[in-house]
């Protein structure tokens, strides 16, 4: 199966406030909406042994998803509204 290499972005989050997972302090990003480098990947689903899937991957059955095929975007898009 191939994909097109294109990513398009829209609406970027110019920053981010929120709150720590672990300390619970206050967490700002302000990763800015300069796009420089994309990659595009797949995911592959793991199911644990012996799982059905005759209705679908349920999330029991999910055991984990491994990123693969990671690789420069080769078209990137990005358009930001004020």
């Amino acid at each position: 199966m191939k994909y097109d290499k294109k990513a398009e972005m829209e609406d970027l989050i110019a920053m981010f406030i929120g709150t720590h997972s672990i300390t619970k302090d206050p967490l700002y990003m302000s990763p800015g909406t300069d796009v420089a480098n994309v990659v595009s990947f797949e995911l592959i689903p793991v199911l644990k042994s012996g799982a059905d899937t005759s209705d679908g991957i349920q999330p029991d059955e999910l055991e984990a998803v491994c990123v693969t095929n990671i690789q420069p975007a080769e078209e990137v898009n990005v358009k930001i509204e004020d």
